[in-house]
């Protein structure tokens, strides 16, 4: 018996889980997030690097609405939504943000299209809020493997490489329904 590759049915509605088991994690957790962004916690390693508020800085990029509708289209408009809604107000920038902007420059390497590049640095800004937002939280838990108090150190390069696959799984997402629905 062979098995063929999964239909593009099937990978939409394990994205749309994987989506909503993200936001519903979020949403659980929120008053936590706001503790700790009020409190920030002494002896977490990482909290010596940045503060929990400059993780979650909410992106600043406004998007036009056609670049909006792809996103839309693709799912994860939730994923602009939330960090709009609960995203830190700042003077500075997430410490996150170049490695999601990192990404962007490297998949858009010779395109113009500002629509285009307009949807693919939305995603990946949101995908630096999201990694911020759940390591504000992840001492607060549990190992998902062990389920046993975290314990372990997480360091600001951890967290980067982390935003640049996020960002490049999100990008990934609207190009592929640009191309589907412009062709």
């Amino acid at each position: 018996m062979s098995l063929s590759p999964p239909g593009p049915n099937l990978v939409s509605s394990w994205e749309a889980l994987a989506d909503g088991l993200q936001v519903q994690r979020l949403v659980l957790h929120l008053p936590q997030l706001r503790e700790q962004l009020t409190t920030p916690p002494c002896g977490i390693a990482l909290f010596t690097h940045t503060l929990p508020s400059a993780l979650t800085v909410h992106p600043a990029e406004r998007v036009e609405p056609a670049a909006e509708a792809v996103i839309d289209r693709a799912g994860l408009q939730h994923w602009l939504r939330l960090p709009a809604e609960y995203g830190t107000t700042g003077t500075g920038t997430n410490p996150l943000a170049a490695s999601a902007d990192q990404v962007v420059d490297t998949l858009l390497v010779g395109v113009t299209d500002p629509f285009v590049r307009a949807e693919v640095a939305a995603v990946c800004s949101a995908s630096a809020w999201w990694v911020g937002a759940f390591a504000v939280i992840r001492h607060l838990g549990v190992h998902h493997a062990s389920l046993q108090p975290v314990d372990t150190v997480i360091t600001l390069e951890t967290l980067e490489s982390a935003t640049s696959v996020v960002a490049l799984g999100t990008a990934q997402r609207v190009l592929a329904e640009h191309l589907r629905t412009a062709g």
